[in-house]
């Protein structure tokens, strides 16, 4: 069965730093398979070592497999990915005048 990649998913392949073939090898045997959050979507699952991929996939008329988004937790190092969840768990270990300031850095985008 062919699998096909959106613009969308291929672009989040290419900043998120994993290769297409991770996703592929999650479709064709997951660890797991949920509903997606949107009707008609699949939500597949695969662990590779210490990381986790998961792939939203949709079935197109023809019966492939539609890749609509794709992401890998925890994040390769030096990802926006990456750098969004080191900001995310600074805040969450911050004092209230520290997530004032970041908030504050955040509106300005810093």
């Amino acid at each position: 069965m062919a699998i096909i990649f959106t613009k969308h998913a291929l672009t989040r392949l290419d900043e998120r730093l994993f290769p297409g073939l991770m996703v592929e090898k999650t479709i064709q045997k997951p660890d797991g398979v949920k509903s997606g959050k949107t009707p008609g979507t699949l939500e597949y699952h695969k662990k590779f070592d210490t990381q986790t991929v998961t792939a939203i996939v949709n079935k197109t008329d023809t019966g492939e497999d539609l890749v609509l988004s794709c992401w890998v937790d925890p994040p390769m190092y030096g990802t926006k990915d990456f750098q969004k969840q080191q900001r995310y768990r600074a805040y969450q270990k911050a004092s209230l005048w520290e997530k004032i300031k970041m908030d504050i850095l955040s509106a300005f985008g810093l």
